[in-house]
């Protein structure tokens, strides 16, 4: 299991673009690892009110490097845009 600071000292090296291989795969390994759950919930959600679930399972790397860097950015009081 991932731990906490193990994740926030990826998103460290993430918004600073510090990223190897290794931390790829953490990543990764890490977001594939909440798949189960989402699939009981959407499961339940199905069963037990007959509603279809909108959403989506898991957010690319690509999509979390981007919401990292532009949380990094209206954490120091930008406006987020270029």
């Amino acid at each position: 299991m991932t731990s906490k600071a193990q994740i926030d000292r990826l998103g460290d090296r993430l918004k600073a673009g510090d990223v190897s291989p290794a931390d790829l795969e953490l990543l990764d390994t890490y977001r594939r690892g909440f798949r189960d759950r989402y699939e009981v919930v959407v499961s339940a959600i199905r069963a037990e009110i007959g509603m279809e679930p909108s959403g989506r399972p898991a957010k690319s790397t690509a999509s979390i490097i981007a919401k990292e860097n532009h949380l990094d950015v209206m954490r120091r009081g930008g406006d987020g845009r270029d």
